[in-house]
């Protein structure tokens, strides 16, 4: 089990939990009492994805505290130009988090293109299959294989290449803070559920 504790000051980031719309930083919600080290749960139903409602996965209130999603229950969805599927976990929209929470699949020789986050940190836990991961203009990856993690900094340009030609690879991703990366994913193009097998590789 790997656990990551979130300290307040970072919960509220620069004081404010925010979830930006496509067009740029609407607040969704902040931190009333700059005291308390338990956020406001004051999403607006205009700033939540379509998608969230669409596929039934609103939530009552965020600010539970603990939360439990099932592997079997995950939905999966892609950016443009990219052949990876995201399964959000945990998201600032449903669960109040100052990070996203996800489990990426990359099929076989499958990319994730070079892009940079401005100020997220971005942490990719190996849980099967090998991960290369290019920073910045280097050619020679640094390989992560099943059990690895790896760490992104914020502003290094960063790419992450599926090397195998037969096994798919199965990564849990971490972006702290959120900036636009969940919007990004409910709003991307849902491809289903987790598959049968995708489920049973992940919890075997």
């Amino acid at each position: 089990m790997l656990s990551i504790s979130v300290p307040v000051s970072l919960a509220a980031h620069k004081g404010v939990i925010a979830a930006q719309g496509a067009g740029g930083g609407s607040k969704t919600w902040s931190m009333d009492n700059r005291r308390s080290s338990s956020p406001v749960d004051r999403r607006n139903s205009m700033d939540v994805p379509a998608q969230i409602k669409l596929k039934q996965q609103e939530t009552e209130s965020c600010l539970l505290s603990s939360r439990l999603r099932r592997t079997a229950e995950l939905l999966t969805f892609q950016l443009p130009s990219m052949n990876n599927r995201i399964a959000p976990v945990f998201d600032p929209f449903r669960d109040c988090t100052p990070f996203t929470c996800s489990i990426e699949i990359l099929d076989p020789q499958g990319v994730i293109p070079r892009h940079l986050h401005d100020e997220a940190y971005e942490l990719f836990i190996v849980l099967s299959g090998r991960a290369d991961l290019y920073l910045n203009q280097s050619d020679e990856p640094v390989t992560g294989a099943e059990g690895d993690t790896l760490l992104v900094k914020p502003k290094n340009v960063h790419s992450i290449v599926n090397p195998d030609a037969a096994e798919k690879l199965y990564m849990l991703s971490i972006i702290l803070p959120n900036e636009t990366f969940a919007k990004q994913v409910w709003n991307g193009s849902y491809s289903g559920k987790l598959g049968t097998a995708d489920v049973s590789h992940l919890i075997d």
